[in-house]
């Protein structure tokens, strides 16, 4: 697929998004999201980039956890139904370790696998009520996520952490795992 593609980025406060770094993830086409509430610029920006054919990547559940997608955000599935965009699950293995933190990056030649799905379509069902259509979309992409999730442990093998992880900076780059 060659079409331009952009992704969200969390920025509380838009920190990372001042000065060199901030050109650098701008130019990137990175969005910066507040994840502290519902970022309508963020969401409008994320739907004018699928309107003119590009594609978005979004971490659902918000933020690093065990990536069994048990707890989702709404935003993936409002994007889907505003756009009419298929949602396609990637399932990223091996970025965190049971007892890593959620704050620190995958170590340097860690073995991580990047496992595409089956793209899926929600659909706004004519004369239902927004919020209910939004709450069975996000259902739907949720379970069809986790269902991916289970596929893409067993084909390549790797675990998911069994921790949720805390937020910090956890154990160096240096150590050994």
């Amino acid at each position: 697929m060659n079409r331009p593609s952009s992704a969200p980025a969390e920025d509380r406060g838009e920190r990372s998004f001042h000065g060199p770094a901030g050109v650098v993830l701008r130019s990137a086409g990175q969005i910066s999201v507040n994840r502290d509430g519902g970022d309508r610029a963020a969401l409008q920006a994320a739907l004018q980039v699928l309107a003119a054919g590009g594609s978005i990547g979004v971490f659902p559940e918000g933020t690093r956890g065990r990536g069994d997608v048990g707890e989702m955000r709404q935003g993936v599935a409002w994007l889907a139904l505003q756009s009419g965009a298929p949602v396609v699950p990637v399932a990223c293995l091996g970025t965190r370790r049971t007892g890593e933190s959620t704050g620190q990056l995958p170590r340097l030649r860690r073995h991580l696998d990047v496992v595409f799905g089956e793209p899926v379509e929600v659909r706004k069902r004519p004369g239902g009520p927004g919020r209910v259509v939004l709450a069975e979309a996000t259902g739907i992409l949720r379970d069809r996520m986790a269902e991916h999730v289970e596929y893409a442990v067993e084909l390549t093998g790797q675990s998911l952490p069994e921790d949720v992880g805390e937020a910090g900076d956890g154990p160096g780059r240096g150590e050994q795992s």
